[in-house]
């Protein structure tokens, strides 16, 4: 079973912040958190790839981090960003260059992990997350960001679709 690092988060995203990556990192741990997973969990991952990972972490959670995170919401939005910067990385040729404009039907744009180019959009990213286990919430997820990534599809490029629940955990990274 491979192992991800959970603090790998902060490293995978080069055209973005720093301060991006330990916001997504500490929502990720404060949504395993709130179902009292401790290091090691098992992320079992479907779709395109089916594969178990082991997620680690050293991190402590404290009172500020518990209080900085009340919207669930939210919390639940940047943590499952966080999971899907990994599976991205660890599961596809890809990583996030840039943040994509609201309206767009996808979350973030791609490059190919070896593009010398500073820029290249190779493909797209739309990401959602669900905090509690609901196998039919899931399952409309997944078909639901597939549809909203059609208002991009003049690019002629791929659209990746994750979706991360953290109760079980699992996650869906599929390919459109």
């Amino acid at each position: 079973m491979r192992s991800i690092k959970l603090n790998d988060i902060k490293k995978e995203v080069p055209g973005l912040t720093k301060s991006w990556g330990e916001t997504r990192l500490e929502a990720t741990l404060i949504c395993l958190d709130y179902h009292q997973h401790k290091s090691p969990v098992n992320l079992k991952v479907e779709g395109q790839n089916k594969i178990d990972f082991m997620l680690n972490w050293k991190n402590k959670i404290t009172l500020k981090m518990r209080n900085t995170w009340k919207d669930l919401q939210e919390v639940t939005e940047k943590g499952a960003e966080g999971i899907a910067v990994l599976l991205v990385s660890y599961l596809t040729n890809y990583k996030i260059v840039q943040r994509s404009a609201k309206g767009s039907g996808i979350d973030y744009w791609l490059s190919e992990k070896d593009s010398i180019l500073p820029f290249q959009n190779s493909a797209r990213l739309e990401i959602s997350g669900l905090l509690y286990k609901n196998d039919s919430d899931y399952r409309r997820r997944i078909r639901k960001k597939k549809k909203q990534t059609e208002q991009s599809d003049n690019t002629n490029i791929p659209a990746y679709i994750a979706v991360i629940e953290f109760q079980s955990p699992k996650a869906t990274l599929i390919k459109r």
